[in-house]
C-alpha cells in the first residue's frame, strides 16, 4: 500500500467513525469516557506516537525549513500529551470514585500546580522565538501558496472538536449516561485527525524535497 493508498484509506476510516459515532459509543459504553478511561489513554498514545513521528521525520529532513519544522511540532505535541494527562494528575491516585468514574486532583490541587502555567508561558516564548528565529512565519506561507496546506483534514479535526464542545456543553442532545463517551470520542477524533495531518504532511514536505532533488 503507498502513501497515497493509505493516506485515503485512513480518511474513510476516520469520517465512518464520524458517521457512526452514537452507535459506537452506544456499543463502548460509558465507562470508555470516564477520566483517565480507555479512550484518554488511546489519545495519550496516540500523541505519543505524533511526537515519535515528528522526531523521525525531523532526523530524516534534509531541508533545514522542513527539520525545523518538525522539531517545533515536538512541543507542541508534548504540550497536547501534558494537557490531556491534567498536567500529571492521572499518575496520582484519584481523589474519589463514583458512579461517573474516578476523579483526579485539578491542576491547582497538584503539588506543582503552581508551576503550571509560568512554565507554559515561558515554554511558548520561547517556541515562538524559535518559530520566527528558524524563519517558519515564511516557510508555512510558503507551504500556503504553494497549496500544501492540509485544510481538509484540519477541517475534520474541527468538526471534531465543534462536536466534542457541542456535546459537553449539551448544545446537542444527548442521553446523559453517553455525554461523557461521546465528549471523549469526539476528542479522540481530533487527534486522529492530526494523524491524518501528519500523513498529508510528510507527503507534501517529502515528496516537495524529492521534486527538488534534495531526497
Amino acid at each position: 500500500m503507498n502513501r497515497r493508498t493509505l493516506r485515503r484509506t485512513a480518511t474513510v476510516v476516520w469520517l465512518a467513525a464520524l458517521v457512526l459515532a452514537y452507535p459506537l459509543c452506544q456499543w463502548l459504553g460509558p465507562e470508555w469516557g470516564w477520566e483517565n478511561g480507555r479512550l484518554e489513554w488511546f489519545q495519550v498514545l496516540v500523541l505519543c506516537g505524533l511526537i515519535v513521528l515528528a522526531a523521525v521525520q525531523a532526523k530524516q529532513a534534509r531541508e533545514m525549513p522542513v527539520r525545523r519544522f518538525w522539531q517545533l511540532m515536538i512541543p507542541v505535541f508534548v504540550f497536547m500529551l501534558l494537557r490531556e494527562m491534567t498536567w500529571g494528575a492521572v499518575l496520582f491516585p484519584p481523589v474519589e470514585v463514583g458512579a461517573d468514574g474516578p476523579h483526579y486532583m485539578s491542576r491547582k490541587d497538584l503539588p506543582y500546580g503552581a508551576l503550571v502555567h509560568p512554565a507554559v508561558g515561558i515554554g511558548m516564548i520561547f517556541w515562538l522565538w524559535a518559530v520566527f528565529r528558524c524563519k517558519l512565519v515564511a516557510f508555512f506561507l510558503d507551504l500556503v501558496k504553494s497549496r500544501r496546506i492540509p485544510w481538509l483534514e484540519m477541517g475534520l479535526g474541527v468538526v471534531a472538536a465543534v462536536l466534542a464542545i457541542a456535546v459537553e456543553r449539551h448544545i446537542l442532545s444527548v442521553p446523559s449516561h453517553l455525554v461523557m463517551v461521546m465528549e471523549e470520542y469526539f476528542e479522540t477524533l481530533i487527534y486522529l485527525a492530526m494523524v491524518l495531518v501528519f500523513l498529508r504532511m510528510e507527503y507534501q514536505l517529502s515528496d516537495s524535497a524529492s521534486r527538488s532533488g534534495i531526497r
